[in-house]
């Protein structure tokens, strides 16, 4: 009866053959609601095995996405139309999104930088990945945790160069008015000079 149970099939993976022992002491599970609590939750699953190498039980630890998906909302964006997103390679889902109110398991939307997430698998990592979206340029960070829970960041970067640009311009002006105070200056001196 216990096999039937909700609590026991999340902590299971899907097709999970019980009469084979799995490779892993542990695994995480898929991202899910706990109905009870009405909280994001995934679990941490260890099987447990007789003398006979018979499956047993399933101990879990279950760990609230809560504080992370707060910690997303709250997240100080480089430019003003960066995103960051919380995600999961085993849902093919965000949970957390900058430009989303929306806190449950969302399947990442058709038309969304988000799918590049697709290709990812956990304990893979992303940087400064080039994406056009939109006719833009933009540049994709992205690290998954070996659970399958990543975070994404996508930065334009029109607005990424922008302060470099404005840098690069500013010391351009600057050294173009050393020049011309350097040449002021000479001038000035050898007139002196010519006069004395």
């Amino acid at each position: 009866a216990t096999y039937d149970e909700g609590w026991y099939q999340i902590a299971l993976p899907k097709g999970w053959n019980r009469s084979r022992e799995r490779d892993k002491r542990y695994y995480w599970s898929e991202l899910y609601v706990d109905t009870s609590i009405n909280v994001l939750m995934v679990s941490v699953c260890l099987p447990m095995y007789d003398q006979a190498r018979h499956l047993i039980g399933v101990g879990t630890v279950d760990v609230s996405l809560s504080t992370l998906q707060k910690m997303v909302k709250a997240f100080p964006l480089p430019t003003a139309s960066s995103k960051v997103a919380a995600f999961s390679t085993l849902n093919k889902a965000t949970f957390a999104s900058s430009d989303s109110n929306d806190t449950g398991i969302s399947p990442y939307p058709g038309d969304s930088w988000l799918r590049e997430l697709e290709r990812l698998s956990p304990g893979q990592t992303l940087s400064n990945e080039d994406l056009q979206y939109n006719g833009q340029s933009y540049t994709l960070h992205a690290a998954v945790h070996e659970s399958g829970i990543g975070l994404a960041m996508l930065i334009p970067n029109a607005e990424m160069y922008q302060a470099v640009d404005s840098l690069q311009f500013n010391n351009l002006i600057t050294a173009i008015a050393v020049c011309v105070a350097m040449l002021v200056i000479s001038l000035v001196v050898v007139l002196a000079f010519r006069k004395w």
